[in-house]
């Protein structure tokens, strides 16, 4: 760390959940988090991208100590549509500046684009195996579970889970 003037814009590290991410059929916002390499106040556009005095979007930032050398920072993306949903990020650094000395802050100018896809199909499951009840004397027992989906992404990638009980599940 250099003695003078800080010159350097914030720079957003990371996106969770990452930018490309599917979202379930009919799902209209989703949370994000944003983590920044410096104490921020960040804000995003909708759709097009924007000045960062034009950015209505809010993001709230956390302050204090750095989490493994970022900041995080939280919002809620709001009406999400079927297929891709674009934003853009921009953050300011010097939160405590604020109001005071906003000629001593630097803005990153270029956005951080992310999107978040909204699928238009349900999920489906195609085929389960075993397809009938399972009769055995041994125990424990050792079986192979298989599901094939289509729909959403990708033709069907998904992430599936199971239970034997409707309330734990397991992947």
């Amino acid at each position: 760390v250099g003695n003078g003037p800080d010159l350097t814009p914030p720079s957003i590290v990371s996106f969770n959940p990452p930018s490309g991410t599917a979202l379930a059929k009919n799902i209209n916002s989703s949370t994000l988090v944003l983590s920044v390499n410096e104490p921020s106040e960040c804000r995003y556009s909708q759709g097009e991208d924007k000045p960062y005095d034009a950015m209505t979007g809010k993001v709230s930032c956390r302050g204090g100590s750095p989490t493994l050398g970022t900041w995080s920072c939280f919002t809620n993306l709001i009406n999400l549509t079927a297929g891709e949903n674009k934003f853009y990020f921009q953050c300011k650094d010097h939160p405590e500046l604020a109001e005071r000395s906003e000629e001593r802050r630097n803005i990153n100018k270029v956005s951080k684009p992310y999107s978040l896809n909204v699928c238009d199909k349900g999920l489906e499951i195609e085929d389960i195996y075993p397809k009938s009840k399972i009769v055995t004397g041994k125990s424990p027992l050792e079986i192979d579970l298989s599901v094939e989906t289509k729909g959403c992404v990708n033709g069907g990638d998904s992430i599936c889970s199971y239970s034997f009980d409707n309330s734990s599940y397991m992947a």
